[in-house]
Parts: structure tokens; sequence; C-alpha cells
């Protein structure tokens, strides 16, 4: 645009133009090379270059040129960033549907290691079911040849009373374990959920062979995490020291809070085959087992790590072979629970 026109000049005109089509170009020319004129028109028309007359052609040319290679490479830019934008999207898209498949990953595996427990679990129950049969078939048996026996059979007849009760706890623990649970972080007591873990194996008949030692520190703290996979974490560790003792040997269970305060740990030694020291660095590997086929997956410890690490917590393992194992679990104290206490 020129400077000087009628009715108004080249710098409110290009104002409009910016208005118009901001990635325009735009240029001035004038006779009049007043500083103040050059300055206004490239503070609010926002201009490129300000040619005074008269100009040489051959530069004129060449500033029309770099112009119009300065508006490509704006457009290019522009055209970047879009594409930048579009990636960024795609990106983002991208993690949040990985992330939907990571989760639904990690649901499948603690499932399939869950059931893998709760296999193990039934079978025991299974076969603890097995002697309470044998128990009431023998009984039946004795009642048919002392049917005249009213004291024999009154006392019969209580065993067979205990032997029910005792069906029906196997009965709802099944009912139980086999029932999903959703996940649902909230303060929780670590002790009554290791109470309950210990009291549904005991059912079972896993850890009844064992000298159960049990030390607990006073005025335990709460913890916030999830009940249903803290009690998958006790579980896979307290069938792994089963395995580990092979039906003899002490279990020693202490709970108590280190002095930072921060993190409430739980230790479960046992005596049973210990691990190889090569071994140790691999236990939470996926699929490595040292047990015998048909007793392991492979991905208990990996799950138990998983699970650990969900609540910001820690594992650690100590084990001396045929001596036995220690394992520390760690897991943050609430700080709510700290809070009410304050208070």
């Amino acid at each position: 645009s020129d400077y000087r026109m009628p009715e108004m000049d080249g710098v409110e005109f290009l104002k409009h133009v910016a208005k118009i089509s901001p990635d325009t170009i735009r240029m001035i020319l004038t006779g009049y090379a007043d500083v103040n004129v050059a300055v206004s028109a490239i503070n609010e028309g926002h201009v490129y270059k300000f040619i005074t007359k008269p100009w040489d052609k051959e530069l004129l040319k060449m500033q029309v040129k770099r112009a119009l290679e300065y508006y490509d490479l704006v457009q290019e830019k522009q055209a970047l960033n879009k594409e930048l934008v579009k990636k960024n999207n795609e990106f983002d898209e991208m993690n949040k549907n990985l992330e939907k498949i990571v989760e639904e990953r990690t649901k499948q595996l603690l499932q399939s290691e869950k059931m893998a427990t709760l296999g193990q679990m039934a079978g025991q129950i299974g076969h603890e079911i097995g002697n309470i049969v044998a128990i009431l078939k023998g009984k039946m048996q004795l009642i048919k040849m002392k049917k005249r026996d009213s004291k024999y059979i009154e006392e019969a007849l209580e065993i067979f009373s205990q032997q029910h009760d005792r069906l029906e706890i196997h009965k709802n623990n099944l009912l139980t374990l086999g029932k999903p649970k959703s996940v649902e972080f909230k303060n929780i007591n670590l002790r009554e959920i290791l109470e309950n873990t210990i009291d549904n194996l005991f059912d079972a008949g896993i850890l009844k062979y064992y000298t159960i030692q049990k030390e607990y520190q006073e005025d335990l703290p709460l913890i916030y995490g999830d009940a249903s996979q803290i009690e998958q974490v006790f579980a896979n560790l307290f069938i792994n020291s089963h395995h580990a003792m092979d039906n003899k040997g002490t279990l020693s269970l202490l709970i108590k809070a280190p002095n930072d305060k921060k993190f409430l740990e739980v230790y479960i030694k046992d005596t049973g085959k210990g691990i190889h020291e090569e071994n140790l660095e691999k236990i939470f590997d996926p699929f490595f087992t040292t047990k015998p086929e048909g007793k392991g997956t492979g991905l208990g410890m990996l799950v138990v790590k998983k699970i650990v690490e969900a609540h910001k917590g820690y594992i650690n393992v100590k084990s001396q072979v045929n001596v036995g194992t220690t394992m520390i679990t760690g897991f943050p104290i609430s700080k709510s629970n700290y809070m009410k206490r304050n208070k």
C-alpha cells in the first residue's frame, strides 16, 4: 500500500488488512521518509517492510521475493505446528489406549494368579472335605454295628454336628474366595487382614500343620489400601511358605512400624528350604518358579510385587538355604490416621 491515500492512510488501511487476513505480508511505499511514520507503520500496521520512494526496481523485486519467502516460511511453520498438535493428540490418545490396555492386562494378571491361588486352596479344601466325609462314613458304619448303644450313638451325633460345622466353614470360605471384589482404597487395619488370611488358610487346611508364632506391635496405625488385594499378597506369601516347609515347621509373623513412622512392615518368616542366592533376584521375574509342576504359575511373586508397588510400598526378601525365608512387606501408613490421632 501507498502511505498517503484519500480517506485513510496506508497504516490505517493495513491495520484493517491485518484483522481480515493476519497472514498477509504487509508493505508500505512512501515518498515521505519520516521516522515517526515508519515506526507507526511497523507498530500499528504490523508492516513487514517500509519502502521509500523512489525505489530501485531490482531492490523492490528482491524485497517482494523475500516477503513471499517469509510468507511461505510462516505458512510452513503453521502447518508444522498443526501437524505437531495433531501428532500430540494422537500420542495422547495412544497413551490413553495403552493405559487402558495395561490396566486391563494387570487386572487379568491379578485375576489369573488369584484363580491359581484359589485353585490350590480349593484343592486343599477338597482334601479336608474328603477327610470329613471319611470320618462320617466310618461313624455311619460303626452306628450300624452299635445301633443298640445309645451312648455311642449320642457321641456319634455330636461328631456329626461338629463335622457339619466344619463343612459349613469350608463352604462359606469357598463362596467368599470365589466372589469378585471391586478395588477400593481406604483406611484399613493391616492386622485384621493378616488374621483373616491366616484363618482362611487354616480352615482350608494349608496352615494347620505349622506352629504359628505372632508378635504384633501395640497400637498399630492404619494403612491406606485395598483389603482384597493385600489379602492376595499375604495368601501368596503364606502358600509359598507352605510349599517350602512341606507340612512341618514354624511360621513367624511380626508387624511393626519402623522409627520413621512412614510404613507399617509385615515380616513373614518360615523354616523352609530357603532360596538359593542366585535365584533371589529372579523370584519377581514372570514365570520363574522353583516349585514342582502344578504347584505354581511363576506369576505369584510378580503379582505380589505389582500389588505392593501399586500401594506405593516395598517388598524385600532374606533367605538362607535349609534355614528359611523371610518376606518383608511395607505399606504406607495412612496420613489421615495420624491426623485423627493428633486431634
